[in-house]
């Protein structure tokens, strides 16, 4: 996973997928009580369905 830093970055990354394939670009904000920061995951919805196989089968092989 990558990870930025820098806002105007992850701006314009953002809205280049987004812009890329509209209907399957997928935003998660997630906000930590702990530390006070923002995290947005931005993906597809290829990459997240991979993800949740993959768990999925981790869970299953820890059964």
């Amino acid at each position: 996973m990558l990870q930025y830093q820098m806002w105007q970055k992850i701006n314009f990354l953002a809205k280049k997928l987004y812009l890329a394939s509209p209907m399957k670009t997928l935003v998660i904000p997630k906000y930590r009580h702990s530390d006070g920061s923002l995290i947005l995951y931005v993906t597809t919805w290829a990459i997240q369905k991979l993800r949740d196989h993959f768990l999925y089968f981790v869970f299953l092989c820890l059964l």
